[in-house]
């Protein structure tokens, strides 16, 4: 199981692709990210997310695709 890392944002912008490819390897369970002290933001590694991000997808590639088309 992966440990929780409390980063701070400007230490977040320089790692952040470090810190995602952890998250998604579980190697790291959670991520706060702070901003002068105070936590902003929680990073977690997603479960099923791909399917919801494929559906909020297809939704958005529908009417997109309409609007192209009639340009």
């Amino acid at each position: 199981m992966g440990s929780c890392r409390i980063v701070s944002a400007s230490e977040f912008k320089a790692k952040c692709l470090d810190i995602l490819d952890r998250i998604h390897s579980r190697e790291l369970e959670r991520v706060v990210i702070t901003k002068r002290g105070v936590a902003v933001a929680l990073l977690l590694p997603s479960e099923a997310q791909a399917a919801q991000v494929e559906r909020l997808h297809g939704f958005c590639e529908g009417p997109s695709s309409s609007l192209r088309q009639s340009i």
